[in-house]
C-alpha cells in the first residue's frame, strides 16, 4: 500500500476526531467549507458510534 498525503490528512482528521476535537475544528483544518463535509469521518468510525449508543438510556414511560 502506497502512503499518499491525502491518507496522511484522512488518518490525522480521525485521530484528532477521536481525542475529543470538535469537528469544526477539523472541518477548520482540512479546509472544509462545512461540517458537512467532515462529517463522513464521524461516520467512519465503529468504536465512536458504540460509545455514543452506550451513553442513551431508554425513555421514562
Amino acid at each position: 500500500m502506497n502512503i499518499t498525503l491525502h491518507i496522511i490528512r484522512r488518518t490525522t482528521a480521525m485521530h484528532l476526531l477521536q481525542s475529543g476535537v470538535d469537528i469544526s475544528v477539523i472541518a477548520l483544518w482540512l479546509g472544509h467549507e462545512s461540517t458537512a463535509m467532515t462529517h463522513i469521518y464521524t461516520e467512519a468510525d465503529q468504536a465512536m458510534k458504540e460509545a455514543a449508543f452506550a451513553k442513551l438510556q431508554e425513555p421514562d414511560a
